[in-house]
């Protein structure tokens, strides 16, 4: 009997070292993965001949642990080869690594792609430089409780009513990309989230929004999200949500770089540079919640902010509780009419609208210089160069160079001026 214990309990160990060891083999051609698991656990089941059926399920189980944490690399060459393997994986129960590995520098997009596993997985997009020339067309759609990374890609020329490259509803990293030339009509013209998405050391230049409508709160023309954001180290240039500002009833996209609507999750951005960036209100950053929840961390950190315009708020308008520390305003500027008509475009750099929210704004050890709010049209000056402020505000350690200070304060129905 003790033979016997002995022999289960060696043979037990070299099933899972094997299954082990052909996980970590797995391979572009996947000439070594599930199927060589399963035939060493189908052996071992075969050679021990008086274990319970207790142990053998307990052999099945730790089997198929592996088989699940198995990742596949695979080398695609073309956008076909990209495509047909993202649906492969959809069906495996591996996780899938595509390596772009093609002698062309463009992969020509010919059918979008929506990643929905059978079950919750990741798949990894190794880009190695390589573009997605998606020709009016989105990108790739990522649907709830579905993940995805995508590392060293550009992707341009992508096309749809809401996210134009990306439309995600899962979890999306985004690392080392680049988004260009992309475009929807009113939501996310590089990127539409919902789920969460985190970007580090990427670049976004020359997106669009082209028929957005700030009545239903379009925009956000490099990242539209509802959901978490974490931006690092990042570049947002030359987006555009497109508005008119030459009369009372203009209308047009909000938040030129970013819009954050309706979250109640963090919004972290650090570090990053926004430059001439446009939307009616944000010219670079927009942050509203129309349920008046004000909740999840909303920080803008480490940031610089140049040459960025609107008509309400030319780098950043918020109406929740914001900590914007250690950041550069310059040349932003706000102009033309607004909905209250000559005097209303405000904050050149920032407006902090409260209205019905409540919510408290920290500014701390920001530089403000040369920013401006004049309506372009009359020539009368607007609110604010640099700041306005219709909520309660600290601010401390701040430098305002050649930029004016307008603090608006609602008690009850009475407006002061400061």
């Amino acid at each position: 009997m003790a033979f016997f214990v002995l022999l289960f309990i060696t043979l037990l160990s070299c099933a899972v070292i094997t299954a082990a060891d052909t996980t970590n083999n797995v391979t572009a051609e996947k000439t070594v993965s599930k199927d060589t698991i399963t035939q060493k656990a189908v052996q071992t089941d075969k050679s021990v001949k008086n274990i319970d059926d207790e142990k053998t399920k307990t052999i099945e189980k730790k089997v198929t642990k592996i088989k699940k944490e198995a990742t596949v690399e695979v080398e695609a060459n073309d956008y076909a080869a990209m495509y047909d393997y993202v649906n492969e994986a959809k069906n495996s129960e591996d996780q899938y690594v595509i390596k772009l590995t093609g002698s062309t520098d463009v992969y020509t997009l010919t059918d979008s792609i929506m990643w929905e596993p059978q079950t919750p997985k990741l798949l990894t997009i190794n880009g190695n430089g390589k573009t997605i020339d998606s020709h009016n067309l989105p990108f790739l759609t990522i649907a709830q409780d579905s993940s995805v990374t995508i590392n060293n890609l550009t992707v341009k020329n992508a096309k749809a009513e809401n996210g134009g490259a990306i439309n995600n509803s899962g979890t999306l990293v985004v690392e080392n990309s680049t988004f260009v030339n992309n475009s929807v009509t009113k939501k996310g013209g590089a990127i539409y989230s919902d789920g969460i998405l985190t970007v580090t050391n990427s670049t976004f230049k020359n997106n669009n929004v082209t028929e957005g409508k700030n009545s239903v709160d379009d925009g956000g023309v490099a990242i539209f999200t509802k959901g978490k954001l974490v931006v690092k180290n990042s570049t947002f240039e030359d987006n555009v949500a497109k508005y008119l500002d030459d009369s009372t009833s203009s209308d047009g996209g909000n938040g030129g770089a970013i819009q954050a609507l309706d979250s109640t999750e963090d919004f972290i951005i650090l570090d990053s540079t926004f430059k001439n960036n446009q939307g009616r209100h944000g010219g670079a950053i927009i942050i509203l919640d129309n349920q008046f929840r004000n909740s999840g961390n909303k920080t803008i950190a480490g940031c610089n902010f140049t040459g960025n315009k609107a008509t309400y708020g030319g780098a950043i308008e918020t109406y929740a509780t914001t900590n914007i520390f250690k950041c550069k305003f310059e040349e932003n500027e706000v102009g033309g009419y607004g909905s209250a008509g000559t005097n209303s475009p405000s904050g050149g750099a920032i407006l902090i609208n409260g209205g019905s929210y409540s919510n408290e704004v920290n500014i701390e050890e920001c530089e403000f210089k040369n920013n401006s709010a004049l309506n372009k049209y009359t020539y009368v000056a607007g609110q604010g160069s640099a700041v306005y402020i219709i909520v309660k505000v600290q601010m401390s350690h701040w430098i305002n160079v050649n930029s004016l200070i307008t603090v608006l304060i609602l008690v009850e129905q009475y407006m002061y001026v400061i």
